[in-house]
């Protein structure tokens, strides 16, 4: 890996051979808190994908939406993430019945991961806090994209 205008840069081959998570839609992440050191994550540099920029860190217990979610509806995700009212992490008692939700099961591991388009990352109070509306949103929100795009 190389640093590039203050970004680690790799080859997509390099990140795999740390081993990597790709994220192609929504889901809950499960791993370290910044804390503990963070999950790294990665995006495309350029349009090809052969090269990848270290764009930050996310931590256990944030919340990825759907692209879907947030082409259609940046205002409610962001009215999400302005909930920072800590009360701790969620724990398996808070997602273990939400019917369809991907779980990213980063714990225990040194993996990272990879995002393939655009994202947004709700913070982990607002996570626990709204989960199952996350989840609804991000449901309904691609519905809405492919009824808009029949």
């Amino acid at each position: 890996m190389k640093i590039k205008d203050g970004y680690w840069v790799a080859t997509a081959e390099e990140i795999a051979e740390h081993g990597c998570i790709i994220v192609e839609d929504n889901g809950l992440i499960l791993g370290n808190t910044h804390s503990e050191g963070g999950i790294y994550f990665f995006i495309p540099e350029d349009e090809d994908g052969k090269m990848l920029i270290r764009a930050g860190e996310i931590e256990g217990g944030e919340y990825i939406t759907s692209r879907y979610t947030d082409y259609l509806h940046m205002e409610k995700v962001k009215e999400f993430n302005s909930y920072t009212v800590d009360s701790g992490y969620i724990v398996r008692e808070d997602y273990v019945n939400i019917k369809g939700l991907p779980i990213y099961d980063l714990r225990n591991t040194d993996k990272v991961l990879v995002f393939n388009r655009r994202i947004s990352i709700i913070n982990h109070c607002a996570t626990k806090k709204f989960i199952n509306e996350l989840v609804e949103l991000d449901k309904s929100s691609k519905e809405e994209y492919n009824n808009r795009t029949k």
